[in-house]
């Protein structure tokens, strides 16, 4: 979570997020925690040991950005996890959510998680 928090101040978040994420989740490696260096390294402005060698100097400055986090999302009436807040909607969760997703060929898919839709809807899972 510090190399995440790291990557924030750095503003490189969604960088780290694309890198590492498929990592634990991608199933194209072994044991990912052997490969993190590597996907942080390849993030442009940012430097693994550097950021090691920061969150250990620096702690409570790469905490305070979870804890920052924190606060937004139970200001924003968030109570569980995972968290979707976009443009002041209310907060969703997995179970709560439709999302629209309009990929590069322009076509836009409706995505309905499981109990997400009222049954009629036409969607429903």
């Amino acid at each position: 979570m510090r190399l995440g928090n790291y990557a924030e101040l750095q503003g490189k978040s969604l960088d780290y997020v694309n890198a590492v994420s498929s990592l634990i989740w991608g199933g194209h490696v072994d044991h990912w925690p052997d490969h993190v260096k590597d996907a942080v390294n390849s993030i442009d402005g940012l430097d693994y040991d550097k950021a090691i060698q920061f969150i250990r100097d620096k702690p409570e400055k790469v905490d305070a950005v979870w804890q920052e986090n924190q606060v937004a999302q139970l200001n924003a009436g968030h109570g569980g996890v995972p968290l979707m807040i976009f443009q002041g909607e209310p907060p969703t969760t997995w179970f709560e959510a439709r999302y629209s997703i309009q990929p590069s060929y322009g076509r836009v898919f409706e995505v309905a998680l499981p109990g997400a839709l009222p049954a009629g809807t036409g969607v429903e899972s």
